[in-house]
């Protein structure tokens, strides 16, 4: 299927490592361009494979998360020849400006949830962090699915809660005890699997603080 003639690249809104964020115009509305670069410094051939099938991998996962209850941004094309995907733009307030200006703990358990449903469905988010949460329409969104794989291992699982507790604790110290709470709280309602998880986070912890000593 040939790329969307009539969309209008706006502006980019970020450069990233793993791809670059762009938005447009549509069809009469804003939209998102997730565009994975060719990396000149790998093969060419690697290249194109690798950035073909995390395209593809990240769209499937989109809407997998989307069926496992978790909101996530419509995607409405997906080039994997040119690793690209145009999705919804989501236009509202990130979880991390929330808890800059507000005490928003309900969302931090939200989020929990959010997780637990991802974990129940085998699919860890990568990097779950404030920044990938928005709150639009009384709706909180999960976004940025680049680094998201299918896994039901609890090390890997427990990667995903090691992330947001760092985040937390690292950009909202103020908040972090009382916003851990909430998380784990959602998470364990949302997940049976979570002792077991939260076996390996303790195990991640541990080794963080004894390569930081």
């Amino acid at each position: 299927m040939d790329r969307p003639m009539e969309i209008r690249e706006l502006r980019v809104i970020a450069k990233g490592a793993e791809a670059d964020i762009l938005e447009a115009e549509w069809m009469g509305a804003h939209v998102i361009i997730k565009r994975r670069p060719p990396k000149e410094y790998l093969n060419p051939a690697l290249d194109a494979r690798v950035r073909y099938h995390r395209t593809v991998r990240e769209a499937e996962i989109l809407h997998e998360a989307k069926l496992s209850g978790v909101p996530t941004p419509l995607v409405h094309f997906v080039d994997p020849v040119n690793a690209e995907i145009i999705m919804e733009m989501i236009q509202g307030l990130r979880l991390k400006e929330l808890l800059e200006s507000e005490r928003r703990m309900d969302l931090l358990d939200v989020v929990g949830q959010y997780i637990g449903r991802l974990h129940s469905n085998g699919i860890v988010h990568g990097d779950p962090t404030t920044s990938n949460f928005i709150l639009s329409g009384g709706i909180l969104y999960a976004i940025d699915f680049g680094l998201s794989f299918r896994s039901r291992a609890p090390q890997d699982l427990a990667s995903d809660l090691h992330v947001i507790k760092e985040a937390l604790e690292s950009y909202h110290s103020e908040l972090s005890e009382e916003a851990v709470q909430s998380l784990m709280s959602g998470y364990s309602r949302a997940f049976n699997g979570g002792p077991e998880v939260f076996r390996w986070l303790r195990r991640l912890e541990s080794s963080g603080r004894y390569r930081g000593s």
